[in-house]
């Protein structure tokens, strides 16, 4: 009998230095592109010697492309801007886009586990010129190889990654 799922999900970061000032622009969040190994649900691992460990149980709440452009939306809107939507809701006029393109979300095993994250960012004016690019990354140590501790870090570093993210968007909108 095969066990369990066990379903981790992203958190949303919730504190932020003070915003110098809250953008007027509406601002629309595109679901972020990835390779098609990144476009999963599973809790992905690398390891430099030997084989990555295999989290068969587990899996994030829904595939990562989705889970990070909701968990995006709501940083922004935990920061205090809250004009800001997923592409697509109700015909929404964007001032702004941002596309964000995942390169990295593993647990690294050697020499020490540790949760990475890795991803680019465009923003991108109304006219369809990129106002500007910049590529975000965190890690944070993992207390050890298995899928609890696994998530525990690449939820670490996502926050950490999509909090400079939040900050880098509405300083240069």
């Amino acid at each position: 009998e095969k066990a369990p799922t066990t379903i981790y999900d992203l958190h949303a970061p919730r504190t932020f230095p003070p915003l110098p000032k809250i953008p007027e622009a509406q601002l629309v969040v595109l679901e972020p592109t990835a390779i098609l190994m990144l476009d999963t649900q599973k809790i992905l691992a690398h390891a430099t010697v030997g084989e990555p460990p295999v989290f068969p149980d587990s899996q994030w709440s829904d595939s990562l492309p989705k889970l990070f452009q909701a968990r995006i939306v709501q940083s922004f809107e935990n920061a205090g801007y809250g004009r800001v939507d997923r592409e697509n809701m109700d015909g929404i006029e964007a001032d702004y886009k941002l596309s964000v393109d995942i390169r990295m979300f593993r647990l690294s095993v050697s020499p020490q586990p540790v949760g990475e994250a890795e991803f680019g960012a465009k923003l991108v004016d109304k006219d369809g010129r990129v106002v500007d690019t910049r590529i975000f990354r965190a890690q944070a140590p993992a207390k050890s190889a298995d899928a609890p501790a696994a998530a525990a870090a690449l939820d670490e570093a996502f926050g950490k990654a999509v909090t400079d993210l939040v900050l880098w968007t509405v300083g240069t909108i």
